[in-house]
């Protein structure tokens, strides 16, 4: 037969989970003292707790229980003092490229030679250089026009551009400024037709060409920081 604790309720009392707890709790914390006041507590705390069926850390609540998942003290920090943040390590490998000449008015495109200037600003990353390109809305292939003479000390830069052939003068031409590698623009300059006649021009800008198209622009080209204007070729007999 159960034995009745102090405050009458019995000792065998049956628990929520169908168990029982088979301890008086309210006879082990009245017994507080004898096992050492203070120095006790932890003792009690854990008893108690075991006996309910739950860890020690359980009380507390998330606030004061370390999560299992939280990251070690000893792990690397993304923003510990001497390191550089992902994103800046990214941008810092980015280009940034701009068209400033020629322009659109008011959202209108302006008139531009068959052999037209272009230019404007780039800052480019290591082992890349600065090209032209573009199509009409005829033939979305891109032709691979000439790379740009980039200054390293103002980061300004300047290219002329050949906008299509002989009867193509009242198009309208998207012309894209674009950093591509440069193991790629030297791979890409060095082909040739069966003729053995260069598809793009020299890297100085000097020598004819055929024409590169492609729908795509060159692999590794950095589409993300690239510009692009678009203009319209002159009703003018060629200037090439």
């Amino acid at each position: 037969m159960p034995s009745a604790g102090d405050g009458g309720t019995p000792s065998g009392e049956a628990a929520p989970d169908g168990g029982t707890t088979g301890v008086d709790l309210h006879r082990s914390v009245r017994s507080f003292a004898l096992i050492g006041g203070l120095g006790g507590a932890a003792a009690v705390l854990t008893a108690v707790a075991l006996l309910l069926g739950k860890s020690p850390v359980d009380w507390f609540g998330d606030s004061a229980a370390p999560s299992p998942t939280t990251s070690s003290p000893t792990e690397p920090s993304t923003s510990a003092p001497g390191t550089t943040p992902p994103a800046a390590v990214a941008a810092s490998r980015a280009s940034a490229v701009t068209i400033q000449q020629p322009t659109t008015h008011d959202g209108e495109q302006v008139d531009v030679e068959q052999c037209q200037e272009f230019r404007g600003t780039a800052r480019l990353a290591d082992g890349f250089t600065l090209w032209l390109a573009g199509h009409t809305k005829a033939d979305p292939r891109y032709a691979l026009y000439t790379e740009a003479s980039v200054s390293p000390a103002t980061g300004r830069w300047t290219a002329t551009a050949q906008l299509g052939g002989p009867g193509e003068a009242g198009q309208s031409f998207e012309v894209v400024a674009v950093a591509v590698p440069a193991d790629v623009a030297d791979y890409l300059r060095g082909i040739t037709d069966s003729n053995s006649r260069q598809l793009l021009q020299n890297k100085d800008g000097t020598g004819s060409s055929v024409g590169l198209f492609n729908p795509a622009l060159p692999p590794g080209s950095d589409t993300g920081h690239s510009d692009t204007v678009t203009v319209r070729r002159a009703e003018a007999p060629p200037n090439c």
